[in-house]
């Protein structure tokens, strides 16, 4: 069973300019590990885009989605949750944020 700690951080409002950016860190823990973890984002209703996230130190994690990475002409609310699989290939998924 995963435990989910996450947050994220707006780091510039205008997440759709070339400038604009999201990163997201979680810690994730499991006893026999974490493999494989990943974001899950989308903007207004679109499909799912999946993002490996880097260990950063210890059990968390980051990634950051960049604005020139998000669909063109997409304004409307960002949604992300996260999946990972532990050492023993179970997955596991947090709440859709």
């Amino acid at each position: 069973m995963f435990r989910f700690e996450s947050f994220f951080e707006v780091e510039d409002l205008l997440a759709y300019s070339e400038v604009g950016k999201v990163t997201v860190t979680a810690t994730i823990t499991d006893p026999s590990g974490v493999v494989e973890p990943a974001l899950w984002y989308r903007v207004q209703a679109e499909t799912y885009t999946s993002v490996p996230m880097q260990k950063l130190d210890g059990d968390t994690f980051s990634v950051t989605v960049k604005g020139v990475d998000l669909p063109r002409n997409e304004y409307g609310v960002w949604e992300f949750y996260l999946t990972a699989k532990d050492g023993a290939g179970n997955t596991s998924q947090s709440a859709i944020d």
